[in-house]
């Protein structure tokens, strides 16, 4: 029956779901990073065939001659990237078998005859050096001084590049990728450079991008590339190209036009002001200066341009410069007018700057918000850390309130950056966690939560779904993703383990904070789904004796014993130093032990959020475990993410693989989600005769098995 609680426990659902995609959107950018190392895409595109191949033909052909790999965990990762539209999924026969293709997005990725792809930029995107640097996003927000790139590796991005040969490579074919195909889009759609005579290429690098302007207009004389002296000391010679070395901030080469890109956005509108008047200074009358820069909307959407363009904001602030940013076309208008331009037009626009709505530029677009969606959980983690929800909710209000605002409720001691922390909260307006409140001409934002954004309130018991996002993006944690590709490689060893040494779960136990955040991490994803399977599941009627599987200290089996009054006795199963630990509870009974060899008796068995850290195999040994401790007639019940069976781009199947590459790379290569049938057949190998799928909520799914 449709009632205002209904639809208003419906809404939560919908909330929890979309705050589970994404705290576990960190998976998207690690996998696309893990497909880029394997040269997935490569395989795939063999010569322009893109004929869909098997994980199992995929990985015959990344890993010859020497052979092994994992096809499955390959297949998990594909599988989730096809619901961002990288690969096409084509289903064979009953689904058992699936092969994979490239979309036009996927094809961005193939190296080409220069060895160039989106693929450099990508891999750039997410090294370690950068990893390390994400954890801090908040810190451009208390102190944006100092660029959290800075704050974890001592020296700003550029410095740091030039030290390692590697990365300063990286860097270079990773613009390169991005540029050239940028480049022929404007010298496709722009005419701009027409009647030209000397063509000034303001931070050039190379000259590449200055040559490919020459060859299509043949009518510029001369091109002046112009960029730091040690820059163009290595810039090989090229016909009708001077190569010049110098500092923009002193002065610019004169010449009819003047072009620069992707250049103003790492710097403070004060310089970016010094720069463009000393361009002003270096052109004559009727003179052009051509700047192709990431332009900001003037209002939040949710559509993949304003995405990416917000998502490659947060990037430019954590990575390269605190006080550099993506602007508004205004914004750049009047840094124009203080620098002495009268006109500012913009000339094409897309993504990135152009204009065409072909499948190309379309793909670009689409990979670099992929690319840049780091940015996404990043900056979750970061609001959660200053605390912004409760700052906003403040005992239910939930009055809009501007950055400023805001800053003074988590700052009391006054200072931070009211201009970052709107730039993240209007990234995540992209994404539904707050609603954007636009004052007047656009230049006051005022910001309150959505229903999203709620669920990161901390309620009475110092609970919320924000613990669950901190607990997943720890610095422990973020040095384990840029290995994805290894749970290919060689799935017998975790890349947590790789890293440490040692399983997740031993390592947090000799860290007490981490310990502690990942219990109060878990039980503030599981009360909310305890308090809708509660009102909406009657699988516990009847049960006299209810034996709660990895019951932790004992929360959830009291709730469910609080509404079923006609439960005798609970009994809290885990293992032994986790049950000494908890308190005692009316009706229930602690028992220690280890699942994997018995199980206490009872009418039912509840298990929640366990069997995705274990293999099939030792699945089959838990519910073989907990067959024989059922009477005839009793019930297995559990609580999983349950895969769908085909693969599509909605919230929940999103949702679903994200976190099952997360289970994949922090907790259990071998670990997984599964699908119903999948599930099924475990039952049926454990001795069960009969499985049903209640579908109460879009992230958990109780399945029970009956002993008949």
């Amino acid at each position: 029956m449709e009632n205002e609680n209904g639809e208003s426990s419906n809404n939560n659902i919908n909330a929890r779901l979309a705050i589970m995609e994404l705290a576990n959107m960190i998976s998207v950018p690690m996998s696309l990073n893990a497909v880029v190392k394997l040269k997935v895409a490569d395989v795939i595109w063999q010569n322009g065939s893109n004929a869909p191949l098997s994980p199992v033909e995929i990985l015959a052909k990344i890993r010859s001659p020497q052979g092994g790999g994992d096809a499955e965990n390959l297949q998990r990762i594909l599988r989730m990237l096809t619901s961002y539209g990288v690969f096409k999924e084509h289903v064979v026969d009953d689904g058992s078998q699936r092969r994979y293709s490239l979309t036009e997005v996927g094809k961005t990725l193939v190296t080409d005859e220069n060895g160039l792809s989106h693929g450099s930029y990508v891999l750039q995107h997410h090294q370690d050096a950068l990893m390390r640097a994400w954890t801090m996003v908040h810190e451009a927000v208390n102190d944006s001084s100092i660029e959290p790139f800075v704050k974890a590796n001592g020296e700003p991005a550029y410095n740091y590049y030039g030290k390692n040969s590697e990365m300063n490579s990286l860097m270079l074919n990773a613009m390169s990728g991005v540029s050239v195909p940028f480049m022929k889009a404007i010298l496709e759609g722009y005419d701009g450079f027409q009647g030209v005579k000397t063509l000034v290429d303001v931070g050039g690098s190379g000259g590449d991008c200055l040559k490919m302007i020459l060859e299509k207009h043949t009518n510029i004389e001369l091109g002046i590339n112009f960029d730091l002296p040690e820059v163009v000391e290595k810039a090989p010679q090229i016909p009708s190209i001077k190569h010049v070395g110098g500092d923009m901030f002193d002065y610019i080469p004169k010449g009819d036009a003047i072009f620069m890109k992707w250049v103003l956005t790492t710097w403070t509108d004060d310089e970016c002001k010094e720069i463009m008047k000393s361009c002003y200074n270096a052109l004559p009358e009727k003179g052009k200066f051509i700047a192709c820069e990431p332009v900001l909307p003037q209002h939040t959407d949710d559509s993949k341009r304003t995405r990416a363009l917000l998502e490659g904001d947060i990037f430019v602030m954590t990575i390269y410069r605190a006080k550099g940013k993506h602007r508004t076309e205004e914004e750049y208008r009047q840094l124009g007018r203080a620098a002495g331009f009268n006109d500012c037009k913009e000339a094409m626009e897309n993504g990135n700057g152009e204009t065409s709505n072909n499948n190309n530029n379309n793909a670009r677009l689409a990979i670099m918000e992929l690319a840049n969606m780091i940015s996404v959980p990043m900056s979750l983690n970061a609001i959660i850390k200053l605390k912004v929800a409760d700052a906003i909710w403040e005992g239910g209000s939930n009055a809009p309130l501007s950055p400023a605002e805001i800053l003074a409720k988590i700052r009391p001691q006054g200072g931070g950056d009211a201009e970052n922390l709107q730039r993240i909260l209007r990234m995540l307006t992209s994404y539904r966690v707050f609603e954007e409140h636009v004052v007047d001409d656009g230049s006051q934002r005022r910001y309150s939560l959505t229903e999203v954004g709620k669920t990161l309130v901390t309620d009475e018991n110092g609970l919320s779904h924000g613990l669950y996002v901190l607990q997943h993006h720890q610095d422990e944690l973020m040095r384990v993703w840029t290995m994805v590709h290894e749970t290919v490689n060689d799935s017998s060893s975790d890349p947590f383990v790789k890293v440490y040494g040692e399983r997740p779960y031993s390592y947090y136990g000799k860290n007490p904070e981490m310990n502690s955040l990942m219990f109060n991490a878990m039980s503030g994803v599981s009360m909310p789904f305890m308090k809708v399977m509660l009102e909406r599941y009657d699988g516990f009627e009847g049960v006299k004796t209810l034996v709660d599987v990895g019951g932790s200290v004992g929360d959830g089996l009291k709730m469910i014993l609080e509404k079923h009054s006609s439960i005798e006795l609970g009994i809290n199963f885990d293992l032994p130093k986790v049950v000494e630990k908890a308190p005692q509870i009316p009706r229930i009974k602690h028992v220690g032990g280890d699942m994997l060899d018995c199980i206490p008796k009872g009418d039912a068995i509840f298990m929640k959020w366990i069997l995705v850290i274990f293999t099939d195999d030792e699945c089959k040994q838990i519910m073989k475990s907990c067959y024989n401790a059922l009477p005839e007639k009793g019930k297995f019940i559990i609580c999983e993410p349950v895969l769908p069976h085909h693969t599509d781009d909605s919230k929940r199947t999103r949702a679903l693989l994200e976190s099952d590459i997360y289970v994949m790379a922090i907790y259990r290569a071998q670990g997984k989600h599964r699908t119903e049938e999948e599930y099924r057949q475990l039952g049926q190998a454990a001795g069960f005769t009969n499985c049903k799928g209640i579908y109460i909520d879009h992230f958990f799914t109780i399945l029970e098995f009956h002993k008949s």
